[in-house]
């Protein structure tokens, strides 16, 4: 760790509490340091018009989530290309900092931390430079490669197997540094090489199912004659009947021929199963949001999107405010699968 580890190394003879607190130091550093690299991918998708959904951070770095592909090949390179940059700038602004520090006889308590900080935007830059998608070198490779021969798929293919090579790699790399007596550098480039292999084969697939259900409306994939629950049911016949049966986890609600939103099958987690007689559907009915319904005219590929960034496998489907169908992962999944059938 950067209190046990890192610090010590750089900075000897401090007190345990002052490399914890020159911990805390680093890894709030690194924590902006990474959202302000995916800030900029962010900022350039916005001025190409491209919505954002958000910002995940996890264990090697973060994501900015776009809900569509770049409209061509030079905006792709641009989005890209941002993130390096950005942390390119922040690593000669951490130097920058750390040298004037030093020169005004700041504590080296600082400017260290200072120090650290730079090197690490330099390393966050040079591997995501790296040209393996889905990093950003991946995706400045694909749009070279998308500008050059005009074909994202093909594009896509090239910079994702280069992405699932370099993934293997470092597995592999992993396993002979942990055999040469260094296990944890071992562990951790086992981790990020299945982190990258796992990324760039998801990346590819999400691509080419997306690919063939965009500009298809949403009726084409549904399940029409959905099955419905009605707002008067009390919860134990709605999970007799309907939940542990089915194994759904969303139902839409009906009052006639009006869809009255939509219940999860976890609507009784609050209540005493005792108790479940004694309340019903009605008392749980959510709205329709953009995470749980979709229009039955709206694209495909938007309702897929909207899946995966909630975590949904199926969507209520509706036209005005009546229930139209219901629309699986699985219906979608199809479609790509009798597509590749020859």
């Amino acid at each position: 760790s950067l209190a046990e580890g890192l610090f010590p190394q750089y900075l000897p003879g401090q007190s345990a509490g002052v490399y914890w607190f020159m911990g805390g130091l680093g890894v709030e550093g690194l924590l902006v340091s990474i959202v302000l690299h995916e800030f900029s991918h962010s900022l350039v998708a916005r001025h190409y018009g491209l919505p954002i959904g958000g910002i995940s951070l996890f264990l090697f770095g973060g994501v900015a989530e776009m809900e569509d592909e770049p409209p061509g090949a030079k905006s792709e390179f641009l989005m890209a290309v941002a993130g390096p940059a950005s942390s390119l700038v922040l690593a000669a602004a951490f130097f920058g900092l750390q040298s004037l520090g030093a020169s005004l006889a700041l504590s080296q308590i600082f400017t260290t931390v200072l120090f650290y900080l730079g090197y690490l935007n330099v390393v966050l830059a040079v591997f995501n430079l790296v040209p393996a998608f889905p990093l950003d070198g991946g995706r400045m490779l694909r749009a070279v490669l998308w500008g050059l021969g005009g074909n994202l798929r093909r594009a896509t293919q090239t910079a994702a197997s280069i992405g699932m090579a370099l993934g293997v790699a470092l597995m592999v790399l992993g396993v002979l540094t942990a055999f040469s007596g260094y296990p944890v550098s071992g562990i951790w480039w086992l981790l990020i090489g299945l982190f990258v292999r796992a990324a760039a084969v998801h990346s590819h697939s999400q691509l080419r199912l997306r690919e063939s259900v965009q500009g298809l409306p949403v009726r084409t994939f549904m399940s029409e004659r959905p099955i419905a629950v009605m707002p008067e049911l009390d919860l134990q016949a709605f999970y007799e009947r309907y939940v542990y049966r089915l194994r759904h986890r969303l139902f839409p609600v009906v009052e006639g021929e009006r869809l009255a939103g939509v219940v999860r099958a976890n609507a009784g987690r609050s209540v005493e199963r005792g108790e479940w007689q004694r309340h019903h559907v009605g008392e749980f009915v959510e709205p329709c949001s953009a995470g749980l319904c979709v229009e039955a005219g709206e694209d495909a590929a938007r309702a897929l999107v909207r899946m995966m960034k909630s975590g949904s496998d199926r969507l209520v489907v509706t036209e005005g405010e009546r229930l139209a169908g219901i629309l699986t992962f699985r219906d979608l999944a199809g479609a790509e699968r009798l597509r590749d059938q020859p």
